[in-house]
């Protein structure tokens, strides 16, 4: 009886364990290539992409997208225990459902390319809109809730943590709410797929941030702010990169330097405290 009883636990653990792998093996098979092509290629989404991405500064965007994915996954196969993955897992799950959802209503640009293309994008997000989700309310159900903090959050962290929430939810949802509206309030130009995709992406960054300053312990959340710094250097680069895609007036970057320095600000703080 006893020996039964102390069996039974090991096997839930691995059996949660290995599972919460596969979502971020998953997670890391697709950004990455994801990240080479737009990153590398922003000129030939249209051969090399799923759907072609224009101008070239959003390509360069939806590159800082997946490379955002694949250190958040790259982070939590690092880590052993859901309480410390499932910050990132939030913003997995967050994305996983809005991108899929999102992908529906604007189906004409993947149709546009070989199907194969379609099939690949479609058959990932769909893995992950349904297995991603059940991962997370299973794991919270068994090992998370209120937790003890065991390393409360500076000041410092919390006011990053605060500017880098607002950065990313006034971005996402300016985004998610559409291109006539994102106009005048971003660098360039946003077609209504890559806005409503980037859009659903910040938001879920920002909803990651509001959870560790609500969580309030330092070590569970550091993913989450580690991901800050090569985040906004990865985005903050985009304007660099491609000054020929800019649109002109002061007021396109209020927005896009509140999401960049609050960013920053929650990657210095993540890695100053460790």
């Amino acid at each position: 009886m006893t020996a039964t009883s102390a069996q039974a636990p090991s096997r839930v653990a691995q059996s949660r364990s290995g599972l919460l792998t596969v979502v971020e093996v998953v997670l890391l098979a697709n950004a990455v290539p994801a990240f080479v092509v737009l990153g590398l290629f922003p000129g030939k989404t249209a051969d090399l992409f799923v759907w072609t991405v224009k101008p070239e500064a959003s390509a360069h965007l939806l590159a800082a997208m997946y490379g955002n994915a694949a250190i958040l996954a790259a982070l939590a196969l690092a880590r052993r225990s859901w309480p410390d993955v499932r910050v990132a897992f939030l913003v997995f799950t967050f994305f996983s459902l809005a991108a899929t959802i999102a992908t529906f209503f604007f189906l004409d640009p993947f149709l546009a390319h070989p199907r194969y293309f379609f099939v690949y994008w479609l058959a990932n997000y769909l893995f992950l809109c349904v297995v991603t989700p059940f991962v997370f309310i299973r794991e919270e159900l068994s090992s998370g809730g209120r937790l003890p903090i065991d390393q409360p959050l500076t000041a410092a962290a919390r006011a990053a943590g605060a500017v880098a929430t607002i950065g990313c939810v006034a971005s996402g949802l300016a985004m998610l709410i559409g291109p006539d509206f994102i106009a005048d309030r971003w660098p360039w130009t946003l077609t209504p797929l890559v806005a409503r995709i980037i859009g659903v992406w910040l938001t879920a960054l920002g909803l990651a941030f509001l959870w560790a300053l609500g969580d309030g312990d330092a070590r569970r959340n550091r993913p989450i702010f580690v991901q800050g710094l090569p985040t906004a250097a990865l985005v903050g680069l985009v304007p660099l990169l491609h000054r020929g895609d800019l649109e002109t007036g002061t007021g396109r970057y209020a927005l896009f330097g509140l999401l960049v320095g609050g960013l920053a600000a929650a990657g210095v703080v993540g890695v100053a405290h460790r």
